[in-house]
């Protein structure tokens, strides 16, 4: 049988309360694909974030920002400014 399952609502559900010490934890993921490890470690980091909250903060810059370029009260710079800035700023 897998331990791997896309949600807690897909897992089988058996009835009794599993409690896994984090060695086996450990030893089944790292038993895993690197594809599915990686999916893992990101759901993992994922899951210690309030992603809500992280969404609506990025959503209100991106807002802010093309509110200020649209009044003027941000002051717009060419990608072409941009790189070359970098470029000296990498070469020095």
């Amino acid at each position: 049988m897998s331990l791997y399952y896309k949600s807690v609502e897909a897992a089988p559900q058996i009835g009794v309360t599993m409690s896994l010490a984090p060695q086996d934890v450990e030893a089944a993921a790292l038993a895993l694909s690197r594809t599915k490890r990686a999916e893992l470690a990101r759901r993992l980091i994922a899951s210690l974030d309030d992603e809500d909250l992280i969404t609506a903060a990025w959503k209100d810059e991106a807002r802010q920002r093309v509110e200020g370029y649209r009044d003027g009260s941000v002051e717009s710079v060419s990608a072409e400014d941009v790189m070359h800035e970098a470029r000296e700023r990498a070469s020095s």
